[in-house]
C-alpha cells in the first residue's frame, strides 16, 4: 500500500535524528520529500475511492481537520517537553516520541480496507450532487473504474496536465503551495458541520476574502523588514496581541475553505483519474512552497503580501471556472 511506504519514509526520518549528521539529515530530507509526495497522493485517491453518498466534502474536511489536530498536540506535547529542559537536551527523546507515534500510524495504514464495499443497500439511492453542498457519489463507479499500470499513469498524468481545466486548477494548487508556506491552519472547517447556504464557490470565495482580510491585518501589525531579519521597528499600527490573534484566525478558517474545496473539487471532476489529479496537486503545492521559501528570505514582507493577494484573486477566479463547468456537466448527466 503507498501510504504505507509514505509513512515508513516519515518514520526514517524521524529515527534519523537520533543518530544526527548532515549527511543523512540531506539524505532522508530527499526520502521524506518522496514519502510526502506518495503519501498525499494516495490518500487523496483513497479518499475518493471510499467517499459515497455526498460525503467527500465531510471527509476531506475530517481528514484535514485530523491533520492540524496532530499539529495543534505536538505543540501542546513541545511546551511541556521544552518546559523542563532545551530542545538540544530533549531532542532525542522527541523525534524517538515521534518515530513511535510515526510507527503507529503506520499498522493503522495497514489496518485499512484495499477496497470499499459496493453491495451497500443505500448506494444507488441518494443523487450525485445534493441540493446545496455539490458533493461527490462514487459509489455507481467503483468497479467500472479502469487499471492502469504505472508506466501508463505516468503518461496520463502529463496528458491531464495539458488539459484545460488542470492548467487552471494548477494555479489554484500554486496558491495553496505559497500560502500554507505562510501559515498553515484549517481545524474549522471538519469540526463543524459547514453551512448549507453556501456551495463550493461560496466557500472558497469567503476563504479568498478571509486570506485578504488577514494579509492586510499582517501589513498593518508586522514591521516589513520582519521577514529577513530580528527587528524591534514598527509596522503601521502599534504591535497588537489581538489583531494577531484575530489574523491567525482568519488564515486558519480560510486554510480550511480552500484545501477541503480544493479536495472536494477534484474528486468530483476527476473521480476516474483521482490519482493522476492529486499527484499534479502536490506537484504545483510543493513546487510553490519551494519557492516561497527561497522568496521570502530575500523579499520584504509587503512584497509576499501582495503576492497572496494577487495569488488569492487568480486562484479563486480559476477556481470558480471549474467548478462552474462541473456543475454544469453534472447538471447535464
Amino acid at each position: 500500500m503507498l501510504q504505507v511506504l509514505g509513512a515508513a519514509c516519515y518514520t526514517a526520518f524521524m529515527i534519523q535524528f537520533l543518530y544526527l549528521n548532515v549527511w543523512t539529515l540531506y539524505l532522508f530530507s530527499a526520502v521524506l520529500g518522496f514519502g510526502a509526495a506518495v503519501i498525499w497522493t494516495a490518500n487523496g485517491a483513497y479518499l475518493v475511492q471510499f467517499s459515497r453518498n455526498g460525503k467527500m466534502g465531510r471527509n476531506s474536511g475530517i481528514l484535514w481537520a485530523m491533520l492540524q489536530t496532530s499539529l495543534v498536540a505536538g505543540a501542546i506535547f513541545l511546551f511541556f517537553v521544552l518546559s523542563y529542559g532545551d530542545l538540544y537536551s530533549s531532542y532525542r527523546f522527541l523525534y524517538g516520541a515521534f518515530a513511535v507515534v510515526s510507527s503507529v500510524g503506520i499498522s493503522t495504514l495497514c489496518l485499512l480496507p484495499s477496497s470499499p464495499p459496493v453491495n451497500l443497500d443505500d448506494t444507488l439511492q441518494d443523487p450525485l450532487f445534493d441540493e446545496n453542498t455539490d458533493e461527490l457519489d462514487v459509489s455507481a463507479n467503483v468497479d467500472i473504474i479502469t487499471t492502469r499500470d504505472w508506466q501508463e499513469e505516468f503518461k496520463h498524468t502529463f496528458s491531464l496536465l495539458a488539459t484545460r481545466d488542470m492548467m487552471l486548477l494548477s494555479v489554484c494548487f500554486l496558491y495553496s503551495g505559497i500560502e500554507t508556506s505562510f501559515y498553515t491552519g484549517g481545524l474549522l472547517f471538519g469540526v463543524f458541520p459547514r453551512s448549507n447556504k453556501l456551495n463550493r464557490s461560496q466557500i472558497v470565495i469567503l476563504g479568498m476574502i478571509l486570506h485578504i482580510t488577514a494579509f492586510f491585518l499582517c501589513f498593518l501589525n508586522l514591521p516589513m523588514e520582519a521577514p529577513l531579519h530580528k527587528t524591534s521597528a514598527i509596522g503601521y499600527i502599534e504591535p497588537s496581541v489581538f489583531v494577531a490573534i484575530v489574523a491567525g484566525y482568519f488564515l486558519g478558517l480560510a486554510d480550511a475553505c480552500w484545501n477541503t474545496q480544493i479536495y472536494t473539487l477534484i474528486g468530483v471532476a476527476y473521480k476516474d483519474e483521482s490519482s493522476c489529479a492529486f499527484a499534479l496537486f502536490k506537484f504545483f503545492q510543493s513546487l510553490a512552497a519551494c519557492a516561497s521559501f527561497y522568496y521570502s528570505s530575500i523579499l520584504l514582507l509587503h512584497w509576499q503580501l501582495l503576492m497572496l493577494c494577487l495569488g488569492a484573486a487568480s486562484a479563486a477566479v480559476c477556481f470558480f471556472v471549474v467548478a462552474l463547468k462541473v456543475e454544469e456537466q453534472v447538471e447535464v448527466d
